[in-house]
């Protein structure tokens, strides 16, 4: 992949895990590992390669192993779910509001 796809494709996949309001996680090791793993499901011995490929300097792989341990037992499963959901209402309000103010303006 040129260099200029990699950084971008790896700039707007940061930008959705951000917007998505998982950056609270505050795990950069973690959102790295979720975005390579959504550019090419492969092993974590492979992971870094994907990074690399994107522009992103990998973490060690003990490092993406901790970054998975804490994952496991620290409540990743729900927080995301969560952060899902707050997001969804957040975007409704959003579009609610935006259709009652258009709404307003037409009558």
């Amino acid at each position: 992949m040129p260099i200029e796809r990699a950084a971008l494709l790896l700039d707007g996949l940061t930008g959705m895990f951000t917007s998505l309001g998982f950056d609270a996680l505050q795990d950069e090791v973690f959102r790295n590992l979720v975005i390579a793993k959504l550019v090419e499901p492969t092993s974590i011995l492979d992971t870094g390669r994907v990074l690399t490929d994107l522009g992103a300097a990998p973490a060690s792989e003990k490092t993406m192993r901790r970054a998975l341990l804490r994952a496991r037992h620290g409540g990743y499963r729900g927080r995301p779910a969560a952060l899902c959901f707050a997001h969804a209402v957040a975007a409704r309000v959003d579009k609610a509001v935006t259709g009652l103010q258009l709404h307003e303006r037409v009558a």
